[in-house]
């Protein structure tokens, strides 16, 4: 720095110790806690480190008067008392703190798109000699100090975070009330803004009519320069086009756009408390990379609500299909009432626990995105749900039919024992949507647990003569047992069949 810049530089470290963010040392993990804006707090952090502490510069200064940020005004001031003399320090937006100093900002636009350009967030500030307190409304005539430069510099994991979530078939926008330039700029480095993006300033949204600005949305990335009645209008936009809007937010001007998104995200770390309590969702860590991994698990979560309802309604309509088909046949019924509780509470209730269980799958995020339903049981499940309920209620009524003119309680064993079977392999096939059943089998050792235990379970009821009274059930043979297992089997080679043209459907849709 050229010695004649070192008393200006002085005096923006004074005007930054003023800042209203707090720096706080936690002497356990030897860390400064930031408490307010981060944009305050780097201020503070200039101040401390040219030797004009918070607390130091308090006590030879008084506190006059102090007049908070406004998006309005686009800056904050205070009054200062210093051996008698009372000081009015601005700062803020460089043409909001020029335009009081009587000059153009474009004087020194050439230095703003050089900082600019390198991701700078730039702050310009003035300061004037006061007889006391101000009139907000009527600052007097600055003199202009010159320019903050502040480098926000990205987490090292947020473009593969960007890059996660945009693969996840979502588009992420930057919205700031930084300099289109430093805007920009960030953004490309966290892979937001790619070439052909537009980037848009609040000046220019507000001579857009409501259709126009919905034109510009698909291709805008960078909102700079926005208000909050700007990034309000932003969200609605988006929202207009039948989006589903998250917004994330820290301060209290994110306060209108949190609650009118869908999903209002506030940061744990540096979000005031009325940010917080608006938010739907509190990001303790405030790290973009932890919104990737919660899509993730939300899908995860998902497709596991998904699976248990696809076993579930499937086992079930096979166990209606089969009751139902008998009677149009005038047949006995192949299973009793209390068999059919046999198998909705021991076998299902076994598998289905199962599930929640299941690893997530590798490429959540990297998968074609398909837009949730309204409703869970959707057109696809539909189509894979009544195939596997006929097989199983078809397959019973064969062997029934086979077994019935002899003992009916042998036929009725039968079919309980190829319905549980049925539901054995069922669990299976409904733990993916594409990916066969013998592909990572093993991955799930509860299921295999699950498995083993209502294996346990129907022998017993099938075997023991406690569970043979309650159940009215029969010894069957090694052979019946054998026909039961290849019998069921069916349901299993029909679900691998299907699972092998949907992975070329989509195989054919991504080239």
């Amino acid at each position: 720095m050229a010695p004649d810049h070192t008393a200006e530089l002085l005096l923006a470290a004074k005007f930054a110790a003023f800042a209203s963010a707090e720096l706080i040392f936690d002497p356990k993990t030897k860390a400064w806690i930031v408490q307010g804006d981060p944009t305050e707090a780097a201020m503070l952090v200039l101040a401390e480190k040219l030797g004009f502490g918070k607390k130091a510069i308090l006590v030879n200064h008084r506190l006059i008067q102090e007049i908070p940020f406004d998006y309005r005004t686009k800056y904050r001031a205070v009054v200062f008392e210093e051996n008698g003399k009372h000081t009015l320090a601005v700062i803020g937006a460089p043409e909001a703190v020029a335009s009081l100093a009587g000059r153009d900002h474009n004087e020194f636009e050439h230095a703003m798109t050089e900082m600019a350009g390198e991701g700078l967030r730039i702050i310009a500030f003035g300061f004037a000699t006061v007889e006391g307190a101000v009139d907000p409304e009527k600052i007097p005539k600055l003199h202009f100090g010159g320019l903050y430069g502040m480098q926000d510099t990205l987490h090292r994991e947020v473009p593969g975070a960007v890059a996660d979530v945009k693969s996840a078939g979502m588009k992420v926008v930057m919205i700031t009330g930084d300099w289109p330039e430093t805007a920009k700029a960030i953004a490309r480095q966290a892979g937001i803004f790619e070439e052909g993006d537009q980037v848009l300033t609040g000046a220019d949204m507000e001579k857009l009519s409501k259709n126009e600005l919905l034109g510009v949305l698909p291709t805008t990335s960078v909102f700079a320069r926005i208000t909050p009645d700007n990034k309000l209008r932003i969200v609605q936009g988006y929202q207009e086009l039948g989006k589903v809007t998250a917004m994330t937010g820290d301060g209290v001007n994110d306060v209108p756009s949190l609650v009118a998104a869908d999903l209002g995200i506030a940061m744990g770390k540096t979000g005031t408390e009325v940010t917080k309590e608006s938010a739907d969702i509190i990001l303790l860590d405030d790290n973009f990379s932890t919104i990737a991994a919660a899509v993730e698990e939300g899908r995860n979560i998902y497709k596991t609500i998904k699976r248990a309802i696809l076993y579930l309604t499937s086992t079930s309509f096979g166990e209606l299909f089969t009751i139902v088909g008998a009677l149009l046949l005038a047949w006995p019924l192949p299973v009793t009432a209390v068999q059919i509780l046999w198998l909705n509470l021991v076998t299902d209730g076994f598998l289905t626990i199962a599930f929640a269980a299941e690893p997530k799958e590798g490429n959540l995020l990297r998968e074609p995105y398909r837009k949730p339903a309204k409703y869970m049981i959707d057109r696809f499940m539909v189509l894979r749900m009544i195939p596997l309920a006929l097989i199983m209620a078809i397959g019973t009524l064969w062997l029934f039919d086979f077994y019935r003119d002899g003992d009916i309680a042998k036929a009725q064993t039968i079919s309980l024992t190829v319905l549980a079977i049925y539901q054995w392999y069922n669990a299976f096939n409904c733990r993916s949507e594409t990916r066969s059943a013998f592909s990572q089998a093993f991955t799930n050792k509860w299921l295999w647990a699950a498995i083993a235990a209502v294996a346990l379970l129907q022998w017993a009821a099938v075997h023991w003569g406690p569970m043979q009274k309650i159940l009215g059930t029969v010894d069957l043979t090694l052979n019946e047992w054998l026909i039961t297992l290849a019998a069921a089997s069916s349901i299993l080679i029909w679900e691998e069949l299907v699972k092998v043209l949907r992975r070329l459907v989509l195989y054919w849709q991504r080239d």
